[in-house]
């Protein structure tokens, strides 16, 4: 470590925390060494070979050289198990809640308040384009990373792991290290633009982005971006920094570090904080930054929650930080695979254009091709031309291939079930979704471990919603009746302490065959209504369906809206106040109108279903007693419409006029019409 003999405190800061960086950069060459070769292999780049070279540029990837004659078929078979593990990974949403502290009526709020700002997080700000990357990275590299942070909003990234650094590779849970180091391409106009700060633009040989880029197969030759690579430094508290610390390096130098925010004025008579005109304290003036301008180093945790903002997806444990993919076992079996069916081709040109054994000087060998009836001429007194017979490829040839295939089958647990064969015999869906299930089962530690990641990344997010969004920020949400409401965000509309949960086994992949032979099985039992059944077959066509059928019972739905937000007045107003909703002061408030009236064309049967299904919930028990009468009328009313119908209709069938109303059954009684839900 250099000397730090006169160095000013962002000086000292920068040192020693670029030593440990290489330290943690050495550490991990291993591991990125068997990075270069997974991407390597999932690209179709299968005879690279790593070259020791000189020790200023370490060791790199290099395509060896070959005759012009030898083939080199790339069969990537690696790349169609990896994308097959994502599309597992990835086929399920998963379904998540936030608990409540406590079964109070302001606990279920804030709780329902964070579950809307989490729907509207990780569902409208490219959440799942960001954990498709992270999955990606997950399957090549064996470890993908997502990042939330705050900028302008809350927003995801998903770095890869050439980008995350970490002290201690013993220690598999990234919250536990020391410190974590997240490295940034970006450009030096973009470095102004959020640090104020000039940077030089990085040389190729001191850039970690370049040898990365090459791997990803950019090529970089020709005129050289403005490209500079900085490392962000998040530190929990410690005994260096107790209230934690995250700072930028760029170019050896400190460009921006997190300050403590300036201390409040103190009334010297009173003691207090002293006031604005806002109401918000006087803060004490200070320097803009007192670090970078070679003060004291004294930094604070960005967020409050005080997590790293990273979450870690593993695929295959190894009890290190840093997880394995699948393709490291893969790449043996696939190099010997196109070694064979390279020789294979090789073996079928030569027999195709086969080698001559000709006398020295008795024939013009540039004559000797393979074009059909051709004369070749020789010189007389020398031997004729002979081909010569390559020998036959031995049985076992097509058999190791055959082995090959079934080994990346074993290796990667895709069998017949996973790429859509079915053992024979088996024709139940059920006995196949428990096949398929049960082929799944080896990937039960990486859907723990993506849960585990959505888990901290929903937590997360919320907290950065409840630090940074404004009191004027509204959220829009769809409730479970397909009815979209707009709630008013209020910090103090959240919990202090979320406790955000996804719902074990839920991103699990399954089976939608399995799942819609279910349902309908429900249905032919008459377990659920047919119009709940469709709701619930995930099938684009049954889905418009259920649009146009369920007319009624989003009707329905509107009118559960409407009369559980109608406003109830808290008090009776005195003499001299203002009176909400028309009340004369003095006097008792009048009940409540209903903005819903029964119609005539309404279907009365889905009404009673979707407002009986309300009225039983928990919502329905927080509402006001005046609210809950208002819904206690209006389906009484429906109840006495639809009697009166029945009535109507019976009376209509006695007397054999409009007998079509009510066709009698095979047992003389009359039949209802089903209901419309």
């Amino acid at each position: 470590m250099e000397n730090l003999t006169g160095k000013t405190p962002d000086q000292k800061l920068v040192l020693e925390y670029l030593d440990k960086f290489k330290a943690c950069q050495s550490q991990r060459q291993p591991f990125e060494k068997e990075w270069y070769t997974n991407l390597a292999m999932y690209f179709g780049r299968h005879y690279m070979q790593w070259l020791s070279s000189s020790p200023a540029t370490g060791q790199a990837m290099i395509l060896p050289r070959a005759a012009a004659w030898r083939v080199r078929l790339v069969s990537n078979r690696i790349k169609t198990i990896v994308r097959k593990e994502n599309a597992k990974c990835n086929k399920e949403r998963g379904q998540w809640f936030v608990r409540p502290a406590t079964p109070d009526d302001e606990d279920l709020a804030k709780a329902r308040m964070a579950e809307a700002v989490s729907e509207q997080l990780l569902i409208n700000n490219a959440f799942d384009m960001r954990k498709r990357e992270a999955n990606w990275w997950r399957g090549v590299c064996g470890t993908g990373f997502m990042k939330v942070y705050y900028e302008k909003d809350v927003e995801f990234l998903s770095p890869s792991p050439f980008h995350i650094w970490v002290p201690n590779l013993e220690e598999i849970d990234i919250q536990k290290q020391d410190f974590v180091v997240h490295g940034i391409a970006t450009t030096t106009q973009a470095v102004f633009d959020q640090y104020g700060v000039e940077v030089e633009a990085d040389s190729t040989a001191d850039n970690p982005e370049s040898k990365f880029r090459q791997s990803l197969g950019i090529d970089k030759k020709g005129k050289e971006l403005d490209h500079v690579f900085i490392k962000e430094f998040w530190v929990k508290s410690c005994r260096q920094f107790p209230d934690g610390a995250m700072f930028v390096i760029s170019n050896d130098k400190l460009i921006y570090i997190t300050e403590k925010p300036p201390e409040p004025q103190i009334d010297p008579a009173t003691g207090q904080p002293l006031m604005g005109p806002d109401g918000q304290p006087i803060q004490m003036e200070r320097p803009k930054s007192n670090v970078l301008a070679g003060g004291p180093v004294e930094s604070v945790f960005p967020y409050e929650h005080g997590q790293y903002p990273f979450a870690k997806i593993d695929h295959i444990q190894t009890g290190r930080f840093y997880a394995e993919s699948s393709i490291k076992d893969l790449i043996p079996v696939q190099k010997e695979y196109n070694r064979s069916r390279s020789q294979a081709i090789e073996a079928r040109n030569l027999t195709s254009k086969p080698q001559w054994k000709v006398p020295m000087g008795s024939v013009d060998v540039k004559k000797l091709t393979a074009q059909p009836g051709l004369v070749v001429e020789y010189t007389p007194g020398f031997d004729p031309p002979e081909r010569i017979i390559p020998p036959e490829l031995p049985a076992y040839f097509m058999q190791d291939q055959q082995a090959n295939l079934n080994d990346m089958d074993y290796i990667s647990n895709q069998f017949e079930v996973t790429q859509g064969r079915t053992p024979p015999g088996v024709e139940a869906a059920s006995a196949i979704a428990y096949l398929q299930e049960e082929n799944d089962s080896i990937l039960l530690d990486t859907i723990s471990s993506l849960e585990e990641c959505v888990e901290r990344v929903g937590y997360q997010a919320i907290m950065l919603a409840k630090q940074f969004w404004s009191e004027e920020k509204l959220v829009q949400v769809m409730s479970g009746n397909q009815v979209y409401e707009v709630m008013q965000f209020k910090q103090g509309s959240l919990p202090d302490q979320v406790d955000f949960r996804v719902e074990h086994g839920s991103m699990a992949p399954r089976s939608r065959a399995a799942k819609q032979a279910f349902i309908l099985e429900l249905i032919d039992k008459q377990l659920i209504p047919p119009m709940e059944g469709l709701k619930y077959l995930e099938m684009s066509e049954t889905a418009r369906l259920y649009d146009e059928l369920s007319i009624d019972t989003r009707q329905a739905d509107r009118e559960n809206f409407k009369m559980k937000n109608v406003q109830v007045p808290t008090a009776i107003p005195q003499e001299g106040m203002e009176s909400p909703m028309g009340m004369i002061p003095g006097q008792e408030p009048q009940p409540l109108q209903n903005p819903v009236m029964v119609n005539s064309f309404d279907n009365h049967e889905a009404h009673i279903y979707c407002h009986t299904k309300f009225m039983k919930s928990q919502q329905y028990e927080q509402l006001d007693p005046q609210v809950q009468m208002l819904f206690e009328q209006h389906y009484q009313q429906h109840l006495l419409t639809l009697g009166q119908q029945f009535s109507d209709a019976g009376a209509t069938g006695e007397s054999g006029s409009g007998g079509d109303s009510a066709e009698p059954s095979s047992n003389g009684q009359q039949q209802q019409p089903e209901p419309a839900y």
